[in-house]
C-alpha cells in the first residue's frame, strides 16, 4: 500500500501541470487508499492487542472480537461463560484471549461452518475456554504430522501460547464432523477491575 501511495503521488505531481483534473481524481484516489489503509492498520494493531483486554477483561474482549469477527460474515454465534466474576492475571487474560482468538479465526477461515459455540468457564482449579463449530473438520493427526513448514503457526501458537502459562489446548476434530479446540490454564487470581 505505501508503495502504492508513492506511485501515485508520482503520477498526481506529473500530471499537475498537463492535467490538473486528471492530477484531483489521482490525488483523490490516493486519499480513498490512505483512509483504507490507515482503517485496515488500526484494525490489525487494535487486534493485536485490543485495549479492551486491557480495560475490560476477557470476556468483554471475547465478546467484542465475536461480534466483529464471527457475525459480520454470517455465523451464528453463541458466547457463555460461567464462573468469571473478576479479572484475572494478565498473562492469563492475554493466553486465553490469543487461543481463542486463533480457534475462532481458524472456523471463520477454515471450517466453513454455520454455527460457532464459544464457552469460557471456572472450573475448579483451571480456566477452561472452547471453541467448537459445526465445519467440515479435518484430521488433526495430518495436521500435527506435517513439517512445520506446511502445517502453519495456528495450532502450534495455540499450544506455545497456554504452555508458557502452564496450560494445554487440545483439538478434537475429524471429516464432516466439525472442530473443538479447548483450552485449559491454570486459575490464579489478579488483574484489575
Amino acid at each position: 500500500a505505501l508503495s502504492n501511495f508513492i506511485l501515485q503521488t508520482e503520477i498526481a505531481m506529473r500530471l499537475m501541470d498537463v492535467d490538473a483534473a486528471q492530477a484531483r481524481e489521482e490525488l483523490n484516489s490516493l486519499k480513498a487508499s490512505a483512509m483504507s489503509t490507515f482503517q485496515k492498520v488500526r484494525n490489525f494493531i487494535f487486534e493485536l492487542r485490543p485495549m479492551m483486554l486491557d480495560d475490560l477483561g476477557l470476556v468483554p474482549a471475547l465478546r467484542w472480537f465475536i461480534s466483529q469477527r464471527v457475525l459480520p460474515v454470517g455465523l451464528q454465534a453463541d458466547f457463555q461463560t460461567s464462573g468469571l466474576d473478576e479479572r484475572l492475571p494478565e498473562e492469563l487474560e492475554t493466553a486465553l484471549f490469543r487461543v481463542m482468538q486463533e480457534a475462532i479465526t481458524n472456523s471463520v477461515k477454515h471450517a466453513r461452518a454455520k454455527s460457532l459455540h464459544v464457552q469460557l468457564s471456572r472450573e475448579d482449579d483451571r480456566i477452561v475456554g472452547v471453541v467448537a463449530d459445526d465445519g467440515h473438520g479435518f484430521h488433526p493427526v495430518h495436521v500435527a504430522g506435517k513439517p512445520d513448514k506446511d502445517r502453519g503457526l495456528g495450532l502450534f501458537g495455540m499450544q506455545e501460547r497456554a504452555v508458557l502459562v502452564g496450560g494445554t489446548v487440545s483439538v478434537e476434530s475429524a471429516p464432516g464432523r466439525g472442530t473443538t479446540v479447548r483450552v485449559s490454564v491454570p486459575s490464579r487470581k489478579g488483574g484489575s477491575n
